[in-house]
């Protein structure tokens, strides 16, 4: 019994030794393979991190008064936007960007500054839009995440 033992043992090893290798080998030649070691590349992360800037109301105001070629969006409901919203913002809902983001391309160069803004601190939907603007190859785009409330609290130009 000693003996069986010992030897199955000896042939569960061996089994492993090939297996795992030929797996593994295999695993590399796929294309769609599992990878096995995640690369990274710290000056990328980065990079992709720093896709949009974030911007302060005085660094956004700035924008506002010295830019010809900017475009704030707000990326509030419709009912929020009708409610009151940056002077000449237009209105991109990002729960809607799916419906939205076709006339939003035909329309808007790629090259134009774009600034994102939504209710504040605490809202995220200014943020998720301009990511989702960077990964269309917007190369301009600045997020206000300060947003509506700052703005109102400054008394800035609104409509």
């Amino acid at each position: 019994m000693k003996n069986y033992l010992i030897k199955s043992f000896k042939e569960a090893i061996i089994i492993v030794a090939v297996v795992i290798p030929l797996a593994i080998g295999i695993n590399l030649f796929r294309p769609d393979g599992i990878p096995l070691v995640k690369f990274t590349n710290n000056q990328s992360d980065i990079q992709e991190d720093k896709a949009y800037k974030k911007i302060t109301v005085e660094k956004a105001f700035e924008v506002f008064n010295t830019l010809d070629n900017k475009l704030f969006v707000d990326a509030r409901s419709l009912f929020d936007y009708n409610l009151g919203h940056i002077k000449g913002a237009i209105n991109f809902p990002e729960h809607d960007f799916d419906l939205m983001i076709d006339k939003f391309l035909e329309s808007i160069p790629i090259d134009r500054t774009i600034i994102t803004y939504c209710e504040g601190l605490d809202c995220h939907l200014a943020s998720d839009l301009a990511e989702k603007l960077v990964l269309l190859g917007y190369k301009n785009v600045l997020c206000f995440q300060e947003g509506w409330e700052k703005w109102q609290d400054q008394g800035l130009p609104f409509e």
